[in-house]
């Protein structure tokens, strides 16, 4: 290959990192402060600033560079892997907020910001509902053969009180049961605060989406959110997906693409809009 050649695959490499870098205020303290639009780009809004749309773009972020907490330790840095930013929200002691657990967490604390205490509630996986308002009351069941029995303080407006309702959800939740708390919905509802969730062969996957940008042609672009396995601090996800040549490089920062087809890839998996989108 001629050196020329060469130059130019460099140039396009090393401006794409550039572009990558520019969509990102390293400054900025949420996801619609620190997360800049691509040129030629619209943001999804809403007017009604109570709804969880809103609750979701608006997200505490801490500041940038903050590792990962990872089992309850900081993660090592990863070139070309660390996320955009790490959400503002202390994990337990526990190991239990895991990657559905990371969501059912952003559906309920806003939720409980909103003080809609009656409306927090998730299932578990004896199949029974368990809601905020009525725990304080006592539940008794069995779950994977463990009798359990809860008590707690009256007060539901207590923060530690609601921390320690999700701990207890949490320990009897996976993505069965996540699933069994969100509705499906046509690709055409995508908006942020949505979950993408797949269980292809029982491997499960789910984020959460963010942020989405319209561009003139209807394009569009998203903004992910994700926990994971074991525990660790929820994470706005980095497009590290390749193309097939140096020209294909996605290059989006904190974007991804959604496909012609409605496929998301963001690397470990592939989600469907058709078939994969939900709603709490």
């Amino acid at each position: 290959m001629p050196r020329k050649c060469y130059i130019i695959i460099l140039i396009c490499l090393l401006s794409g990192t550039v572009i990558a870098q520019n969509y990102v205020y390293p400054e900025g303290s949420s996801v619609v402060t620190r997360i800049k639009l691509p040129t030629g780009y619209k943001r999804m809004k809403v007017r009604d600033h109570t709804t969880f749309f809103v609750f979701i773009q608006d997200l505490p972020l801490l500041p940038s560079g903050t590792p990962v907490m990872y089992a309850g330790n900081p993660s090592q840095p990863v070139a070309g892997k660390q996320p955009i930013g790490v959400v503002d929200m202390m994990l337990d002691d526990e190991n239990l907020q895991q990657e559905p657990q990371s969501l059912m967490r952003l559906w309920a604390e806003y939720l409980f910001e909103q003080e809609r205490y009656e409306d927090i509630r998730f299932h578990i996986r004896n199949g029974k509902p368990i809601a905020y308002d009525k725990w304080k009351e006592g539940v008794k069941g069995v779950v994977d053969r463990t009798a359990y029995w809860t008590k707690t303080p009256k007060d539901l407006k207590v923060y530690s009180t609601f921390r320690r309702y999700l701990n207890f959800v949490f320990k009897y939740s996976d993505f069965t049961t996540l699933q069994v708390d969100l509705r499906p919905l046509a690709a055409s509802e995508l908006m942020p605060g949505t979950v993408l969730l797949t269980g292809k062969d029982g491997s499960y996957a789910a984020v959460m989406v963010l942020d989405v940008a319209t561009s003139e042609r209807g394009e569009q672009l998203v903004v992910l959110a994700r926990g994971g396995s074991p525990a660790q601090s929820i994470q706005v996800l980095q497009n590290n997906v390749k193309g097939s040549s140096p020209q294909s490089l996605q290059n989006l920062g904190p974007w991804f693409r959604v496909e012609s087809d409605g496929k998301i890839n963001i690397g470990d998996v592939t989600f469907t809009l058709d078939t994969d989108l939900y709603r709490f």
